[in-house]
């Protein structure tokens, strides 16, 4: 029986800008779990392309 395919899970990007960031709470106004999300413009990428990214993505 074969191997199946190795399937590539970490990418190596390199950021150009991080824009802001902001602090969200993913459980509720009320919610303790604050996250905190970083809007990203990635190294080659247009402008168009920068997108908000949680800081455990990261």
């Amino acid at each position: 029986m074969q191997q199946p395919p190795l399937v590539k899970t970490t990418f190596s990007r390199k950021i150009s800008y991080i824009l802001t960031h902001k602090f969200t709470n993913r459980g509720g106004h009320h919610s303790v779990h604050k996250h905190t999300d970083f809007l990203i413009r990635w190294e080659g990428d247009s402008h168009e392309a920068t997108m908000w990214h949680h800081k455990k993505d990261l």
